[in-house]
């Protein structure tokens, strides 16, 4: 019984070698395969050895039952019966040591063609063997199939790989050339903003250092900008101009005049130049305005550049230019009447002088002489004064009695003034000489005695 049991013990150990070549690491297939074997071989050994141990054990008993009864059987007998069981358990071994190494075989061509599947080598197929079981077989089948489709799945993920990069590496280049293009147009845009910045900051700087106002107007006189850095009572700024016409800030006629200029610069592109008055709260003032037209499309319609400027000064100044130039020609002509005026004083005076030497100092006609002669000596002042103003006689400063200066006048402007007006004279005692000249000195003196006249039409005194 010993002898029987060590060989069953030696089948299980069998059993279980065949078992650990089944569960070698990273051998899937293999564990499947030895788990359907397990299935169908490990019952039946158990079962053998079970078959065993029971035939064993009811051998025993028969032996213990049939000892008293047989113990004169003979040895034959008894060695014929051992002999057939350890048949039997012969048998059984054989049986199942073969049926282990039928399922082994295949696991292992199983296991290695798992590791040429691991290490990518999927040109490796298992041979099928028509000694192998249906469940091997078909396992073997399905593991060729998986491994042709593996083959199959992995040119086509290496061509679809190869496709990818190829169109990868395409967009990549585009990608870069639009990059580049990018980069250039976005360096050109800045470049451009900047001298756009720096334009208009020039342009800043010129409009406001810029005396007058600048407006850009379309065709039909409406103000499309107002460049100006100073606002008044004629110039409200671009928020109160910008959108409106001309006709919503100037009178009708004078909206309807500056729209034909600009519409006269725009069909002749020419700078059209003209002026206009305007009403203020200080008077009336006077505006220049140049037209010019913009060759830069600046809107959908044509436009024109206005410059406006206030010549109301200029305007005062060229009527004080007009004014002097008219009293240039009247010194002229003065001086011209003047200068034959003296001659014929000079003509007077030679023949009063011989009058005077003529007559006794005691005629009665000597004093009338000495009055015209002293009234031809005030009108040879007068000619000099005469010639001053038209710039043709020096002034002459001299140390000058002023007293004595206006008691000379009296008679002058008692003939010159008069009987309706009276003549009062109050005199200064020590009063020092004055550096001036005499004839203008006179002239002042009657022209204000003239306007007191003028300005006492009933006489006074």
């Amino acid at each position: 019984m010993q002898e029987l049991t060590g060989l069953l013990n030696a089948l299980y150990a069998t059993q279980r070698k065949i078992q650990a070549i089944a569960h070698t690491p990273g051998n899937e297939p293999a564990r499947v395969t030895f788990r359907s074997m397990e299935q169908e071989a490990g019952p039946l050994a158990e079962r053998a050895i079970t078959l065993a141990r029971a035939l064993a054990s009811d051998a025993q008993a028969l032996l213990t039952r049939e000892a008293n009864s047989a113990r004169a059987a003979s040895a034959v007998a008894v060695w014929l019966l051992a002999a057939l069981i350890i048949g039997m358990l012969g048998v059984a071994y054989a049986m199942s040591r073969q049926r282990a190494e039928d399922l082994a075989r295949p696991i292992a061509s199983l296991a290695e063609a798992t590791r040429q599947l691991a290490s990518g080598r999927l040109n490796h197929d298992i041979p099928v063997d028509d000694n192998d079981s249906h469940e091997i077989g078909a396992l073997t089948q399905a593991f060729n199939a998986m491994r042709a489709t593996l083959q199959h799945a992995q040119a086509a993920l290496r061509e679809a790989n190869a496709l990818l990069e190829q169109r990868v590496s395409e967009r990549t280049a585009e990608l870069a050339a639009t990059n580049v293009s990018l980069t250039q147009e976005i360096t050109v845009r800045t470049r451009t903003e900047d001298a756009l910045r720096e334009s208009e900051a020039r342009l800043r700087a010129i409009v406001d250092a810029l005396p007058d106002p600048v407006f850009v107007l379309d065709n039909a006189g409406c103000y499309l900008e107002v460049l100006t850095s100073r606002h008044n009572q004629f110039n409200p700024g671009p928020t109160a101009l910008k959108g409106k016409c001309l006709h919503e800030t100037y009178e009708p006629a004078l909206a309807e005049s500056l729209l034909q200029v600009i519409q006269r610069a725009l069909a002749t592109r020419q700078i059209e130049i003209t002026e206009y008055e305007l009403p203020g709260t200080r008077g009336r003032r006077w505006f220049e305005s140049r037209t010019a037209p913009i060759e830069v499309p600046f809107t959908t319609h044509p436009a024109a550049i206005v410059v406006s400027r206030d010549i109301t000064q200029r305007k005062i100044d060229e009527a004080q230019l007009r004014q002097a130039h008219k009293m240039e020609a009247l010194g002229q002509l003065t001086g011209g009447i003047a200068h034959d005026f003296n001659n014929l004083l000079a003509v007077i005076l030679g023949n009063l002088e011989w009058v005077d030497e003529q007559l006794n100092d005691d005629s009665s006609l000597r004093q009338l002489v000495r009055r015209a002669l002293d009234a031809v000596e005030r009108g040879a002042k007068l000619t000099r004064r005469l010639l001053t103003f038209s710039s043709r006689q020096p002034l002459e400063a001299q140390p000058t009695d002023l007293n004595q200066l206006v008691l000379g006048m009296i008679d002058l402007m008692r003939r010159t003034l008069g009987d309706t007006i009276h003549i009062h004279t109050v005199l200064a005692a020590d009063l020092a000489l004055a550096l001036i000249d005499p004839a203008q000195l006179e002239n002042a003196l009657l022209n204000l005695a003239l306007n007191a006249r003028d300005a006492m039409p009933e006489g006074a005194s």
